[in-house]
């Protein structure tokens, strides 16, 4: 250890990212430490002084480098939208935005992607731009129809049913 300083210092980071579901910090404490850390460094480079203290400014880094561990994590967390689940398990649904991209016609469907303004139920409401993926199925004629119309930039109204287990 004493012979490879990098591998405490990957302990110390990976310490500082098991810690987050202990200690969640702020990133705003971490900019504390580090000014009180380089406050503290500035004059023990200055007279030489670092030999004889260097176990408290090593402990020090230590705990800098946990922090930072711990505050890199917690930017980096991925957050599960809520609203998807709801969107699945509700009967009644409608959307409002505008065709992004026009993936796919098959025989029996044609799959394009939304930007969404507002989709709303019976038990939701939501006003934000999300990005679908929109699966139209009808019989050829139609979809061969929707296709000729269909355009990037179009704005679009879709209403539709979801049944449990099944897909329509």
């Amino acid at each position: 250890m004493k012979d490879f300083p990098a591998v405490r210092i990957a302990i110390a980071f990976v310490l500082g990212i098991l810690s987050q579901q202990i200690i969640a910090l702020r990133i705003e404490y971490i900019f504390i430490p580090i000014a009180i850390l380089s406050i503290s460094l500035l004059p023990f480079f200055r007279e030489k002084i670092y030999y004889k203290n260097s176990f408290s400014i090593t402990l020090f880094a230590l705990i800098l480098i946990i922090m930072i561990g711990n505050v890199h994590i917690k930017s980096n967390v991925y957050k599960k939208n809520e609203f998807f689940d709801k969107i699945y398990r509700a009967k009644n649904v409608s959307l409002t935005g505008e065709v992004v991209k026009i993936d796919l016609k098959r025989e029996n469907e044609l799959l394009f992607y939304t930007q969404t303004d507002t989709i709303q139920s019976d038990k939701f409401y939501v006003n934000d731009r999300i990005k679908l993926l929109c699966r139209f199925r009808d019989e050829v004629i139609n979809i061969n129809e929707l296709y000729n119309n269909l355009k990037p930039g179009n704005k679009v109204v879709s209403r539709w049913s979801n049944f449990p287990f099944r897909e329509f």
